[in-house]
């Protein structure tokens, strides 16, 4: 198609062919960071500091993304939310997306998790679960105290 472009006399003809054309390099380029993604990335979760540190990383590329632990809500699985066949639609090899853990973040929802397993996703809330459970103590725990100094003075 590329070879021929030049020969081709009508116009309508040259502008269906360059949206063909564009269609499928934007489909070469999925492929292409599908291709990446699945040889050399991984996702890397930290916590320290009473926060939660995410990064889809590749040969050391990648956006950090940092997430107060005391601002997590609604830690849960995604898939009991979305039906299957909407699963089935975006599920598709593809996809690099992580979509197996959501949660609530101030005012948006995150997804993280890369095609994990039921038992992997619940060790996932399990493990973030805990964490955030002992900031939401932890931070209760200063309010009082605060709260105590303000009353005393």
């Amino acid at each position: 198609m590329i070879w021929n472009f030049t020969s081709i006399q009508e116009d309508n003809t040259k502008i269906i062919v360059i949206i063909w054309l564009a269609f499928w390099l934007y489909f070469l380029y999925v492929l292409f960071r599908l291709y990446r993604w699945k040889q050399y990335g991984h996702e890397v979760i930290k916590i320290a500091k009473s926060v939660l540190k995410y990064k889809k990383d590749v040969k050391g590329r990648g956006w950090v993304h940092d997430f107060e632990l005391s601002k997590i809500r609604k830690l849960r699985s995604s898939d009991t939310e979305n039906p299957n066949w909407l699963r089935n639609i975006g599920g598709d090899f593809w996809n690099t997306d992580c979509d197996s853990v959501r949660f609530d973040y101030e005012d948006r929802e995150v997804s993280i998790g890369f095609q994990l397993e039921k038992s992997e996703r619940r060790k996932l809330i399990e493990v973030i679960g805990e964490f955030v459970e002992v900031e939401l103590q932890q931070s209760k725990r200063s309010q009082k105290e605060q709260n105590w100094k303000k009353e005393s003075e």
